[in-house]
């Protein structure tokens, strides 16, 4: 349902100061104000406003007192969900009776459902109608929970999109359409496209046709690419020919190993393409049922060394009682360029998380893949900085649902601390290991 709007505008009374008394340190209101705007403009919109630290920033101004309240709040309303034709009909009403509210709109969801239910979106043709020139800072569209038939949503109202010219981050999750060239019409629609988000996108088109729908135009535009879970097989197709035509800047890939090996997602033709221009690298594996989790075996279909211009990586595993990460270690050695940002991530499911946990410990005090990491930070292919957090190791639980992490009752921060730093001597003394729960 969309967000509810207050009538009143944000007040600002430049008699205020906010401080601590017991610092001795008050500050002028607008300049609390002036930090809040700065937090705000860091926020980016990703698959979820909750998993964005700047975005938590602003919630926890508006709950600090009343004097900053009204200014983070102002900030938090840029953010709205649009279900049916009446939520977009009360949207624009709200926008045409309080344009203040204008330049604060930022990121717009258009759903079938509030869950992962597909249904029709035909109020996406209203929406692009009626607040073309009512969202004149409009950065991110997202697309989600919806079933794109033939004839559920009007050509026409798919190009009446390009007029958000603002608009340069399209997100596309859980969503079936009917054709592959349907997909190609709605990237395109977005003429200043950047940011191309897809995760759980469905075709009825079970292989790509014979006659593939040609690329969209401004494919070459985009720098940062994300794809994630498992999609149709005509899906993938189409979007790994978008992104090779690309130059991608960054890009960010979420598969199970079993579509790898069996090349149903074609990872390494992407990465190739991209190796002369990527700056920045995000792999995330799913090792379910796996049942040979051999370095050798997991990496014979993914190999680094072709990427020249590389400076952050970022590997993230899911976390089963039978894993190995023997294969993290193995992956950074086939890197030859120098890394500059480092990054390790071990996702605990909120599904049995308690024996996961467990088995991820156990794993890395009797195992060597801190060790081996270790090691490889010690080659000449690590700009080491003193004092520079470079390398990461980071324990994430998903799916909680709050800010409580359950993880935290198995393993405090210290003791992850020095479970990382205990395995990890070189890069502890270097100064550049940061651990990190949440």
């Amino acid at each position: 349902m969309m967000n509810n709007y207050s009538a009143e505008s944000p007040t600002m009374n430049m008699d205020l100061v906010v401080g601590t008394t017991d610092a001795g340190i008050l500050l002028p209101m607008e300049i609390w104000e002036h930090v809040i705007d700065l937090i705000a403009e860091k926020v980016e919109r990703q698959w979820n406003l909750l998993k964005c630290p700047w975005w938590l920033t602003l919630i926890s101004c508006a709950l600090t007192c009343k004097a900053l309240y009204n200014r983070a709040r102002w900030h938090l309303r840029g953010n709205v969900m649009l279900l049916t034709q009446s939520n977009v009909v009360s949207f624009a009403r709200l926008l045409r009776a309080e344009p203040y509210l204008r330049p604060v709109m930022r990121f717009v969801t258009i759903a079938g459902s509030p869950s992962r239910r597909h249904l029709p979106i035909p109020h996406i043709g209203t929406f692009a109608i009626m607040l073309a020139r009512c969202l004149p800072r409009m950065q991110a569209l997202v697309i989600t929970n919806a079933n794109w038939t033939i004839g559920s949503i009007r050509q026409q109202d798919i190009v009446n999109l390009a007029a958000f010219r603002c608009i340069n981050e399209l997100t596309l999750q859980d969503i079936r359409f009917a054709t592959v060239s349907q997909l190609g019409q709605l990237i395109s629609s977005v003429p200043q496209l950047q940011i191309l988000r897809c995760a759980r996108i469905k075709c009825n088109q079970k292989v790509s046709p014979l006659v593939l729908p040609p690329l969209p135009l401004n494919s070459t535009r985009l720098r940062i690419g994300h794809l994630e879970d498992t999609m149709s097989p005509a899906i993938h197709d189409f979007l790994y020919r978008i992104l090779t035509s690309a130059n991608l800047l960054r890009l960010s890939v979420g598969a199970h190993h079993r579509d790898i090996s069996s090349s149903l997602i074609k990872l390494q033709r992407l990465l190739d393409a991209c190796a002369w221009c990527l700056r920045d690298l995000r792999l995330t594996l799913n090792m379910k049922g796996v049942v040979d989790q051999s370095p050798e075996k997991l990496c014979e279909h993914i190999n680094l060394s072709r990427f020249r211009r590389l400076r952050s990586l970022r590997f993230s595993t899911w976390c089963y009682v039978d894993s190995d990460y023997s294969w993290i270690p193995h992956l950074l050695y086939t890197v030859v360029t120098f890394i500059v940002d480092l990054k390790i991530i071990f996702h605990v499911s909120v599904t049995n998380w308690e024996e996961r946990l467990s088995a991820l410990l156990h794993r890395l005090e009797t195992g060597n893949e801190l060790a081996e990491l270790d090691t490889f930070l010690a080659t000449p292919r690590i700009d080491i900085r003193p004092g520079n957090p470079l390398v990461q190791v980071l324990l994430a639980l998903e799916g909680s649902g709050s800010t409580y992490n359950p993880c935290k009752s198995r393993i405090s921060d210290d003791e992850w601390s020095k479970l990382v730093r205990g395995k990890m001597p070189h890069a502890d003394e270097c100064g550049i290991l940061r651990t990190i729960i949440y």
